[in-house]
């Protein structure tokens, strides 16, 4: 179940089910139409069917080998159904995240890619958004301003009380002196 995940024609099962809104970003789904891709993996089920039907049947399970070499030429019959562009799509040997960062590389290297973001921000109204802003606006920080705001008053209440301290000590010492207590 594990090693199931990560197959293409697991996630074409699972995107048979799902609302078109859910997709996610498969590079298959960008270059071949959906219908296409469910095409092709109807074909992929009805072979898997009859491949599991032969090896149930006992009196016929002989034949298992044959019927794998006949998925073979299922698959040469593939290029009369599709165009080869959407077979390299759907049946290619590389692994998808390999291809999206050849992809995405060779766009950026060509400058289509800024060429595509500015068309994409030209068509999108995006708001941008200050982090530090929102940041700033969170209960947490909230809460941690107001405690260093009254710490600062207090530390600046007893700055004003030191300096009242020693201003009043000057005073009494000065007026010592002038009285002659000093003396």
């Amino acid at each position: 179940l594990a090693a199931l995940k990560g197959m293409q024609f697991v996630d074409r099962l699972a995107l048979i089910f799902m609302p078109k809104k859910y997709q996610p970003d498969h590079m298959y789904l960008r270059h071949v139409p959906i219908k296409r891709v469910h095409l092709f993996t109807l074909f992929q089920i009805v072979c898997l069917a009859v491949l599991w039907v032969v090896k149930m049947i006992k009196s016929i399970s002989i034949l298992f080998p044959v019927m794998v070499l006949g998925t073979c030429i299922v698959r040469k019959l593939f290029d009369y159904i599709f165009e080869q562009r959407e077979l390299k799509w759907l049946d290619d040997l590389m692994p998808e995240d390999k291809k999206m960062a050849k992809e995405d590389q060779e766009m950026a290297g060509d400058g289509e890619k800024d060429q595509l973001l500015n068309e994409e921000e030209s068509k999108f109204n995006y708001n941008r958004v200050n982090i530090s802003e929102e940041v700033n606006k969170t209960g947490m920080w909230l809460q941690v301003r107001r405690s260093s705001t009254r710490e600062d008053s207090l530390h600046d209440k007893n700055r004003k009380n030191m300096k009242n301290e020693e201003n009043s000590e000057k005073k009494g010492q000065k007026a010592a002196f002038y009285f002659g207590e000093n003396a």
